[in-house]
């Protein structure tokens, strides 16, 4: 069967809801594309993005750790 936005949702867990503003969000960043025919994951993209986030977030614990006494 095709993968539709609820299938994928149970495989993972969530609400078709959630999958779709997920794909959409990542969709809009230029991560991913899809349509009824599948999904390409433009995978160099998203992996720049995720070290991007990981290390805006390390970023943020080492300020808030600094804020501590």
């Amino acid at each position: 069967p095709p993968l539709t936005h609820q299938l994928l949702s149970e495989y993972v867990g969530t609400s078709r809801e959630i999958v779709t503003f997920q794909m959409n969000y990542l969709r809009q960043k230029g991560l991913l594309r899809y349509s009824r025919k599948g999904i390409q994951v433009y995978v160099e993209a998203l992996r720049e993005y995720l070290e991007a986030q990981t290390r805006e977030h390390a970023a943020e614990k080492r300020l808030t750790a600094g804020d501590q006494p």
